[in-house]
């Protein structure tokens, strides 16, 4: 079988083409004029059928003739070869469902016939996906138009060029489209968190301590307690932001490597709960876990770990005074994206709940959704990208379900070790 024509040898044969298709266009075109009423007949002053096929066989992409039953009457000796089929097998009777890779194009081109000669100026050009004989298949962009010949049957003229490099380079590009779009979310994303959210806390540890330090004698200690309270909440939150902000950059950038291993994740609940206990107390919140099962994951132990810290800082932060907050571990069937077993991670509250129309927003950080929690608390959105970004990274998936006003309960899953 002939080799393919590169680009340069089928630009250069095209370029000696030319002269040939313009005289062809200007036959038919003086035909069609000549005979503005009639259909166009292949027999005429000069044998239109013969020239066709000469001229067809000097191209370098594939041309062909069918009847109405998708037979082939013509096909040049490039597309026999591009197709992979031989004259013998042309002989023997070549059929458009050899060609055509799925059934509904193969009523969809039997639909071309219905477009009578002469109704439009040019042909029109369509994508299917074709086969070769060994049934590899490709995207083709297929010109054709009907004819009529001299027994007046209607016949398909139609030229084919290999689409799926265009293809390929199109969906390069708008996937390359995508991730600049992305990126340009992400530097939005991280100049606004710096230009806002962790300017913030500075701000604030910055004038109540000057207060305390240009005042220090005009302060009561009660005074001096509830100012020293505020500086160091402003810390955590700032220490918290901007811990949650170096391990996103980090993994922006590729280079956070996930180190797997098996660990207990019964253990990883419980110490963030006792880390978190502080701040539920302060609101009255009560935090439900009575999981006793030895249950173990094989991931990132410090990603889950920062995805457990966040999910129950926003439950606790989200949940009203005297509310609950409610951990589940258990061992889950199949996902759609994992095959085997795996655990299944479920943080509940029954806080101010999400509006339906935000839920999508959570983990897209383009969207860059943040809402206040009950006690006024701020955040940046942050956490839960991260979050998204750590599960995936170690085979796992993370959705929410919520109710507006009742609560949220966050899931996320990992691969089982048992």
């Amino acid at each position: 079988m002939k080799e393919n024509p590169s680009h340069i040898d089928f630009f250069e044969k095209y370029k000696q083409a030319q002269i040939e298709l313009e005289k062809l266009k200007k036959e038919i075109a003086d035909l069609k004029k000549k005979e503005r009423n009639e259909p166009v007949l292949f027999k005429d002053s000069f044998n239109l059928e013969e020239s066709i096929k000469t001229f067809g066989d000097l191209l370098p992409f594939v041309v062909s003739i069918l009847d109405q039953n998708g037979n082939f009457i013509y096909v040049n000796s490039f597309g026999l070869n591009f197709f992979g089929y031989t004259c013998d097998d042309f002989n023997k009777g070549l059929n458009i469902s050899k060609i055509l890779a799925n059934l509904e194009d193969i009523v969809r081109f039997s639909s071309k016939f219905e477009n009578k000669t002469g109704k439009e100026q040019f042909p029109k050009a369509s994508e299917y996906l074709l086969k070769k004989s060994d049934e590899t298949t490709f995207y083709g962009l297929v010109y054709s138009e009907t004819l009529i010949n001299y027994d007046g049957k209607e016949l398909m003229l139609g030229i084919v060029i290999d689409h799926t490099e265009y293809r390929r380079v199109t969906e390069n590009y708008i996937c390359a489209e995508e991730n600049l779009r992305q990126l340009n979310a992400t530097k939005d994303k991280f100049f606004s968190i710096i230009a806002h959210d962790l300017k913030n806390p500075f701000s604030a540890i910055i004038g109540f301590s000057e207060l305390i330090l240009n005042n220090v004698s005009n302060y009561s200690k009660e005074q001096i307690e509830s100012f020293v309270t505020v500086i160091n909440k402003a810390s955590i939150k700032g220490y918290t932001l901007l811990e949650n902000l170096l391990e996103w950059s980090r993994n922006q950038t590729g280079k956070v490597d996930v180190i797997k291993e098996k660990f207990e994740i019964n253990e990883l609940i419980k110490e963030n709960i006792e880390l978190i206990k502080e701040k539920a107390d302060l609101k009255g919140i009560k935090i439900i876990y009575k999981n006793e099962t030895e249950l173990y994951a094989e991931a990132d132990k410090n990603m889950i770990n920062t995805v457990i810290r966040n999910l129950l800082s926003n439950a606790i932060k989200y949940t009203k005074h005297k509310g609950t907050v409610e951990i589940k571990a258990e061992k889950s069937c199949k996902t759609q994206s994992q095959k085997n077993e795996c655990l299944k991670i479920e943080i509940s509250d029954n806080g101010i709940g999400i509006e339906n129309e935000n839920i999508h927003k959570l983990f897209k950080i383009e969207e860059s959704y943040s809402t206040k929690g009950t006690s006024s608390e701020k955040g940046t959105g942050l956490g839960l990208i991260l979050c998204k970004d750590f599960v995936e990274k170690n085979n796992g998936e993370i959705w929410v379900e919520s109710e507006f006003g009742k609560g949220s309960s966050f899931y996320f899953t990992l691969p089982f070790n048992n």
